[in-house]
């Protein structure tokens, strides 16, 4: 997670080390994770000062799963990126629970808007439009 200072943070009850980082066992729950979106339940004593200060709201977030291979020898390990997004604001409860959409999501429109484009203008069917050196009707 992007904070002023990076988290690494593992749902596992352990920490996890892969490729040189180490993520700490958080207790961070991940909800309804899918392509377009998730949504994360912070535990509010240990996150409720970091997320105060530095707030979530537009920060990036990047989600793996972690897979170890116990039958190799000597053992593997590697991570799969599932999700990579932008989180929004937090909701403050008995827990914090943010949400996050996927990034491509977050471009294809202005963060203020709330609903899809309307179109203003449609051409006439029958209408002819020049197109790299091509003529295409309108129908």
């Amino acid at each position: 997670m992007a904070f002023d200072t990076p988290e690494r943070a593992a749902t596992w009850a352990d920490n996890i080390s892969w490729d040189g980082e180490t993520w700490e066992a958080s207790g961070i729950e991940v909800r309804n994770l899918t392509s377009k979106g998730v949504t994360l339940e912070f535990p509010l004593a240990d996150w409720k000062a970091l997320i105060r200060a530095d707030g979530t709201g537009g920060r990036s977030i990047s989600i793996y799963e972690h897979y170890t291979d116990i039958t190799a020898s000597p053992q593997t390990a590697d991570a799969v990126l599932m999700f990579s997004g932008v989180m929004d604001a937090a909701a403050w409860t008995d827990k914090i629970v943010v949400s996050a959409v996927e990034k491509s999501r977050v471009t294809s429109f202005p963060p203020e808007s709330v609903e899809a484009p309307k179109f203003t203008y449609l051409l006439k069917s029958g209408q002819r439009i020049m197109w790299v050196g091509d003529t295409v009707v309108v129908r």
